[in-house]
């Protein structure tokens, strides 16, 4: 009796669950219109012709999009190439004129010393004259 009454409420069960599965198999409904008919696959429909015109210009605008950005890309590169080269040339000039400036420094160093030695040479040159002066008239004393 036990067994009976377990086999008859899974029965049940497994009808109800049958039942419920059917119930949410939808169907489209008759009045819905397919994607793609079959009459019309061929025929240019009223919506293809915007669209693929919207397509086209959308593609368009991309590419030039693309175009305009791949010129400013070549022009910023251009104008830092620019930049490095002016910066290069700055101080190649400002490296002259160090040069120049150093090679200038060391010709008034030189001349200064030059200069210096003469004037040492006339002092050594008088005191020995006047030495020889003292001396020879130290001589005629005599």
């Amino acid at each position: 009796m036990k067994n009976l009454r377990m086999l008859v409420i899974c029965g049940f069960m497994l009808g109800i669950l049958l039942l419920s599965a059917c119930l949410t198999v939808t169907e489209t409904p008759s009045g819905a219109k397919p994607l793609l008919d079959a009459a019309t696959a061929g025929a240019p429909c009223e919506a293809c012709s915007p669209a693929t015109l919207a397509a086209a210009l959308t593609r368009e605008k991309n590419n030039g999009d693309n175009q305009a950005a791949a010129t400013a890309e070549v022009v910023r590169a251009n104008a830092q190439s620019t930049l490095n080269a002016a910066n290069a040339t700055l101080s190649a000039a400002q490296t002259q004129d160090q040069n120049n400036a150093n090679v200038i420094a060391a010709q008034i160093a030189a001349t200064a010393e030059i200069v210096r030695a003469n004037a040492q040479a006339t002092i050594n040159s008088a005191g020995s004259t006047q030495s020889a002066a003292f001396t020879q008239d130290v001589i005629r004393q005599t």
